[in-house]
């Protein structure tokens, strides 16, 4: 599976906004690929004080890897 079709899920706390392609993504919320990017990297989740609040992007294991 390539870099562009890896899937994710977005969440604002604890609540699941929704899935799929980083492109996908942009698309259905309007957030920028750098924006999600970051949501999804160690560093912006160190900076966060309570892990259930604020974006974060998660990488979805797929089985078709």
């Amino acid at each position: 599976m390539g870099r562009n079709n890896q899937k994710y899920a977005l969440y604002d706390g604890e609540r699941f906004i929704t899935c799929g392609t980083i492109k996908q993504i942009c698309q259905e919320t309007g957030l920028k690929k750098g924006t999600l990017s970051f949501y999804k990297s160690q560093k912006y989740r160190d900076r966060l004080k309570n892990p259930n609040e604020g974006m974060i992007l998660i990488r979805i294991n797929d089985d078709e890897q």
